[in-house]
């Protein structure tokens, strides 16, 4: 199951669901430089057909460097794990569509690895999203940027935890400059820590 040398994965118009374990390490690249940092990434381009990312469907692809999605799509939930470990993917821009991020949707295990390189997770003024669960980023130590928009209802158990200094933005779009993290009005359930 182990590839090498795949720069792209482009999954095909038609498939409503992203399994269960289907690309848990399956594509992993050997080939490090002296920091350990792999030399070649593989982008996937999800189809606008898929409604869910079932859990732990990319964990542990520590070579993932972007997640592309098609022009309109139908994604609503990012289940558990699903991209728990993808290592160096320094972005990720949230369809709308979204209404759920599982638990440990993009946690890291820090005890394998020294950190994710997750910086910026972006949230449209438009998503859907009304639920990020439990863990969804905890331990993302590099994450700096979220924008928790209106809409969201239920921040689980230490979603953000051991993250450091998250930036968000004002009414007006723009970066508030000192570390906040400002919750939405619709909030109804804030999770522990």
């Amino acid at each position: 199951y182990l590839c090498n040398n795949v720069k792209e994965v482009i999954l095909q118009e038609g498939m409503v669901k992203i399994a269960n374990n289907l690309f848990r390490g399956r594509i992993m690249l050997s080939e490090k430089d002296e920091l350990g940092v792999y030399l070649e990434t593989i982008e996937f381009t999800i189809p606008d057909s898929v409604v869910i990312i079932e859990e732990q469907a990319f964990y542990d692809q520590v070579n993932m460097s972007e997640v592309k999605f098609k022009e309109n799509p139908s994604l609503k939930i990012i289940g558990d794990g699903a991209f728990y470990n993808t290592l160096i993917m320094e972005s990720f821009d949230l369809p709308d569509t979204v209404e759920e991020l599982g638990a440990d949707s993009f946690s890291y295990d820090y005890e394998k690895n020294e950190t994710n390189a997750l910086r910026e997770f972006n949230i449209s003024n438009n998503s859907s999203l009304k639920v990020i669960g439990d863990r969804a980023f905890n331990r993302c130590f590099q994450l700096k940027y979220i924008n928790l928009i209106e809409g969201i209802e239920r921040i689980g158990d230490r979603a953000f935890g051991y993250i450091g200094d998250i930036f968000t933005v004002d009414k007006n779009g723009e970066a508030v400059e000192r570390p906040i993290l400002r919750l939405p009005s619709t909030l109804t359930t804030l999770g522990w820590r």
